[in-house]
């Protein structure tokens, strides 16, 4: 009896790896609503690397196919948004949105919310804090992603656990950890 796959057949299949397929589980929807992201391009290609880091990881709140939409809107936006939801008059860097009834679309992908970017807010946070803007935009879209994933910073393991994801995942795309820096 044969006790790997494929010896019956006569196949070869000592070159094949032993690691498991890697299974898209996340998906990162890219929306140009309002900006000058110029300074960030190709925010697309970004964006897609974050999901496979995302898929590479074995988060226990990503055992579905799910689905956020990114925003890359203005300050204009993102401070109506935060006036409008949160009750504070000024623009920030990233808003999450969960979707309060997770659905599904045709091919039973969750669509988990969305994350809207203000660009001007984050050129000025990169400036200020002597940051390359793509390392600084990969950090609050990672960030925002493990909000939406149902992880917060609200009390100290809780942050703990949130800030090791964030440099984890950083890290497997050469971000290095942003925590360091402050």
């Amino acid at each position: 009896m044969p006790n790997k796959f494929g010896e019956q057949q006569g196949f070869d299949v000592s070159h094949f790896s032993k690691s498991p397929i890697i299974q898209q589980k996340l998906i990162l929807e890219c929306v140009l609503h309002s900006g000058n992201w110029s300074a960030f391009e190709p925010v697309n290609q970004l964006i897609s690397l974050i999901a496979k880091a995302f898929n590479k990881t074995r988060l226990e709140t990503l055992a579905i196919r799910s689905k956020i939409v990114v925003v890359f809107s203005d300050d204009q936006l993102v401070r109506t948004l935060n006036r409008n939801f949160r009750k504070i008059d000024k623009s920030t860097n990233v808003l999450s949105f969960p979707l309060a009834n997770k659905v599904t679309d045709v091919d039973n992908t969750y669509q988990i919310g969305d994350i809207i970017l203000a660009c001007e807010t984050i050129i000025k946070e990169s400036t200020a804090l002597k940051l390359e803007p793509r390392c600084h935009l990969a950090h609050l879209v990672v960030h925002g992603i493990l909000h939406l994933l149902g992880y917060n910073h609200e009390e100290d393991l809780a942050a703990d656990r949130m800030e090791h994801l964030e440099i984890e995942i950083l890290g497997s795309l050469g971000v290095s950890d942003p925590y360091r820096i402050q």
